[in-house]
């Protein structure tokens, strides 16, 4: 299999209202001592999978922007988070992108949808991973212009505890 593979934005943001509180009570911050965020480039690790985000972006459209109807304009911007991603398990995993979340300044939540990931990832191999793969990925959330994102939840499953880092 490729290693270090990239691939395009995926994923318009949906606003989620209602989370259960259950849920939010399994997150760790990044594992770190004294409950404190990890910064952009600090990599933290959910189950089998290690993540790394390396570069946070707003942009009004992704997808091919010189072809016509092989690009999707966000309803308000798409905030779109580079991930390094690496299986340091011993059987392959794949990386959901539905399973990320991104958090705004005033803890409402935003996911990836199917949408933009059509439009951004018209040749995306597959997003599963061998065990020692590494892959760059790019995650679009479509958000209300003004939006200030301030953390991400990481996880390796739907299922699994996550792990929140901090955004610049």
């Amino acid at each position: 299999p490729e290693r270090g593979r990239t691939l395009p934005a995926v994923g318009i943001g949906i606003l989620q209202t209602a989370v259960h509180p259950s849920a939010d009570a399994r997150l760790r911050p990044g594992g770190f001592a004294g409950g404190q965020l990890p910064a952009i480039g600090t990599p933290v690790h959910d189950g089998a999978l290690e993540f790394a985000v390396r570069d946070l972006v707003q942009v009004r459209q992704v997808g091919d922007t010189s072809e016509p109807g092989l690009s999707i304009h966000a309803e308000g911007v798409f905030v779109v988070v580079t991930l390094s991603v690496r299986n340091v398990g011993v059987v392959p995993r794949t990386l959901v992108d539905r399973d990320q979340a991104l958090i705004d300044s005033r803890g409402q939540r935003f996911t990836v949808s199917t949408a933009a990931n059509i439009y951004g990832n018209l040749d995306i191999p597959s997003n599963r991973m061998d065990p020692g793969e590494q892959l760059e990925v790019n995650l679009a959330f479509d958000v209300p212009v003004g939006t200030a994102p301030r953390s991400m939840v990481l996880r390796e499953s739907a299922t699994s505890d996550g792990v929140i880092v901090a955004l610049p």
